[in-house]
């Protein structure tokens, strides 16, 4: 069985909120993976070895931190992880573009129920969480921002939940 959800991790202070995010969607940290977003290779081979240890090790003091050494790591050469508050509850939800797949509102939908949460429209978006959807057309499974979302996250506060097109996150309560 895959992870439930794969929390990008960087070992700062302001990634604990993730790893806050993470556990209170997927409070089985058995379900959980993290993932380490590097900016981009180096290209001297020693100092490539010390940037995969160091990300191998932030990885490592993430997952101590979720209480299961034994999580999924995996680090990725990427754009990089934004920076929130770290959540205690989750009172309001938004949807953008809400022209978009409509996973990402049954999505939206189905956290509000888990959570007594209000699925609210705000431009831009002052939620506790965004709840972003590809673009209508993008391949099922796929995860597509289009410029009008990445305009609204950009103005945006609250954490933020990327669906995939076609594929809403559908969780159950524990």
């Amino acid at each position: 069985m895959g992870a439930a959800a794969i929390i990008s991790y960087d070992g700062t202070a302001n990634d604990d909120d993730a790893l806050a995010l993470g556990r209170l969607l997927v409070p089985d940290a058995t379900s959980l993976a993290l993932a380490y977003v590097r900016h981009a290779p180096e290209i001297d081979p020693e100092r490539e070895s010390l940037a995969q240890h160091d990300a191998e090790r932030k990885l490592a003091d993430g997952a101590a931190l979720l209480g299961d050494p034994e999580i999924p790591r995996h680090v990725v050469l990427s754009a990089s992880t934004g920076t929130v508050d770290p959540p205690t509850q989750i009172r309001t939800i938004a949807v953008l573009p809400v022209d978009e797949d409509d996973a990402a509102q049954q999505t939206a939908s189905g956290l509000s129920q888990m959570f007594g949460a209000e699925v609210v429209e705000a431009v831009p978006p002052t939620a506790d969480l965004i709840v972003v959807g590809s673009p209508r057309g993008v391949p099922v499974g796929r995860l597509v921002l289009s410029g009008a979302a990445r305009g609204m996250l950009d103005a945006s506060r609250g954490s933020v939940l990327v669906v995939p097109a076609g594929k809403p996150v559908l969780l159950q309560a524990v």
